[in-house]
């Protein structure tokens, strides 16, 4: 026979977190109306201490009760049955991915070629990686565990026993004249993987095939059990509409509800995009002038797929929140404030990583970056989808302004 002791139950929703609650009195049939997964902590005369049960593998045999049945009563009407608990109690205790500047932490970045063999010359334009390196860091426990953002876009990375590599680091360097890097450290939620996007795994999906509608991405490896993002051309998309799972090891990205034009306008600043430019017209001697109908094709979404900056992020975890906290805008370019201890990315414009350094004045941390500023388009005041062409030009009395930012947390409660 069990009683209860008290639950552990998780909101719905990206932002759901883990609480204490009281369910004792619940209708057995609402409890994932609210929930998206519970465990009751109970006690048995046949354990000494606490075990506990989560409630999804029993879930078939509770809606099978009358309606109105209370956790309570569910409990004390299965007499001698056994049910799959275990000894091992959840606790809750959050935990976050972190964020730091790689030079803050120590680290010594040097452009590099990755692939050049150990000890021969090359030309500085060949050194379009970056190098990351730490006495007494493991580079594999790096690999297994971080992210790299170079100008506050992710960039892939790979790893020997010299160092850690940002994929085109160095060359993104070079495209935005800024070198800032910054590293988020997933350890505390049990490490993180790069999956990178092959031509092999993307296929049109839906009753018209159209991969800027539906593009359906089959890594061909089990994710059941982790918590699966995208990095789209460096911008991190943690939850939504972007990236939905369709199965075990497939998942759908529908671009209609994103704002890939700003995107492309702003990462044509800070990374290389000649993959996709070179499926897009020379007009006016660039490629800002951006016909919709080249835009939207096959050839430049597969483009952006297959850049180093788009992979699915792989978090060994599969109780993962996102959660935002606002940040206090400075009246000074490239400042922010906060009264809270900065632990976690930032967030600013349209999805950009913020890199800054944290300084401690009085009871307020200043965090201080780089281009901070938030351009006005025009096209965004239109209805633009619907026009022949899109470009970056800016209203002409408020270009831009200083753009708001948010710590991202992600996090797990257990």
């Amino acid at each position: 026979m069990y009683t209860l002791v008290n639950a552990l139950a998780r909101t719905r929703g990206r932002t759901g977190r883990w609480s204490e609650t009281d369910l004792s009195a619940m209708d057995v049939f609402k409890l994932w109306t609210d929930y998206s997964r519970i465990f009751l902590i109970l006690s048995s005369p046949l354990y000494p201490n606490p075990i506990a049960l989560d409630l999804n593998e029993v879930r078939s045999r509770i809606t099978r009760v009358r309606p109105g049945t209370t956790l309570t009563q569910w409990l004390a009407g299965l007499g001698n049955e056994s049910l799959p608990t275990t000894t091992d109690v959840p606790v809750i205790s959050p935990k976050f991915a972190q964020y730091r500047d790689a030079v803050a932490a120590g680290y010594l970045i040097e452009p590099t070629h990755r692939s050049a063999a150990h000890g021969n010359d090359y030309l500085v334009s060949d050194a379009v990686d970056l190098k990351l390196s730490k006495a007494g860091v493991n580079t594999k426990t790096f690999f297994d565990n971080c992210l790299v953002e170079v100008n506050g876009l992710l960039h892939r990375t790979d790893y020997d026993s010299e160092g850690v590599y940002v994929i085109d680091g160095a060359k993104s360097g070079r495209v935005a004249n800024d070198n800032h890097v910054g590293i988020i450290n997933f350890q505390p939620l049990g490490g993180v993987s790069i999956v990178p996007i092959t031509e092999a795994m993307i296929t049109p999906g839906g009753t018209e095939p159209d991969l800027y509608i539906n593009t359906i991405l089959s890594p061909g490896i089990d994710l059941s059990t982790k918590t699966v993002m995208l990095s789209f051309m460096g911008y991190l998309l943690p939850f939504g509409k972007a990236l939905k799972r369709i199965g075990d090891g497939s998942f759908s990205i529908d671009l209609r509800n994103q704002i890939v034009m700003d995107w492309y306008f702003e990462a044509r600043k800070l990374i290389d995009l000649t993959p996709v430019t070179n499926h897009l017209t020379f007009k006016n001697g660039g490629y800002d002038q951006v016909a919709l109908e080249e835009f939207n094709t096959d050839d430049v979404v597969k483009a952006m797929l297959l850049l180093p900056q788009t992979f699915l992020v792989v978090i060994n975890n599969d109780d993962i929140y996102v959660d935002r906290e606002q940040l206090e805008i400075s009246k000074t370019p490239d400042r922010y404030f906060t009264m809270t201890r900065p632990l976690w990315p930032v967030i600013v414009n349209k999805g950009r990583m913020f890199g800054y350094w944290a300084t401690l004045e009085g009871d307020t941390y200043v965090l201080a970056g780089t281009n901070n500023r938030r351009p006005e388009y025009n096209f965004e005041t239109t209805h633009w989808g619907l026009d022949v062409s899109v470009d970056p030009t800016q209203d002409r009395h408020n270009p831009d302004r200083y753009s708001k930012a948010y710590f991202l947390k992600i996090g797990s409660d257990l």
